[in-house]
């Protein structure tokens, strides 16, 4: 089916398989796709704003420059996707699996990630202002440049992280395992 700039906004869309389609630039704002097989699908700049997205398959799928603000994201499955530039604010991440996921420049201010597996995503540039991370895996991620101020990171594996001139001014560091991690040029004051 050709759904190429369909608009989907408020569908019910639950278990449905959209495996390798191109939806992109579609509307799919406030629309239902929990336990949806989306694995391989293009989503660039798709509007995908205040979308279910509860316990979906999104791996390797395309969502760089796509609008996910106030996204349901919980058990949803990214991983290798590409969300780079995409906007996540107020999306709820909870339970959700990223690993080496493309969030380059991704905008995830105030963003619930708590418990987030975010092993090997290179999250370079990304915002992360006032972010929750408390217990994230982050190992190995790639954080250079991008801004964690007044983040929470208490608890978080930070280990062989890359944070070269992160901004981690007023974040809460407390328990954080920092070993190996590069802080060069990062700011912490």
């Amino acid at each position: 089916a050709d759904l190429a700039q369909a608009q989907l906004a408020g569908a019910d869309l639950r278990r449905v398989d959209l495996a390798g389609q191109d939806l992109a630039k579609v509307d799919l704002s406030r629309a239902d796709l929990s336990g949806a097989n989306l694995s391989r699908t293009s989503l660039t700049g798709a509007n995908m704003s205040g979308v279910t997205l509860a316990g979906a398959i999104m791996t390797d799928a395309l969502l760089s420059g796509a609008n996910l603000t106030g996204a349901i994201l919980l058990n949803t499955n990214f991983a290798n996707a590409d969300l780079s530039d995409a906007v996540l604010t107020t999306a709820a991440l909870t339970g959700a699996v990223a690993t080496q996921a493309r969030m380059r420049g991704a905008l995830l201010p105030g963003v619930d990630l708590r418990g987030v597996d975010l092993t090997d995503v290179d999250l370079s540039g990304a915002d992360l202002r006032k972010a929750n991370l408390s217990g994230a895996r982050l190992s190995t991620v790639r954080l250079a440049k991008s801004n964690l101020s007044e983040a929470v990171l208490r608890g978080a594996d930070l280990s062989g992280c890359g944070l070269i001139e992160a901004n981690l001014v007023k974040a809460n560091l407390v328990e954080a395992n920092l070993a190996k991690a590069n802080l060069t040029h990062a700011r912490l004051d």
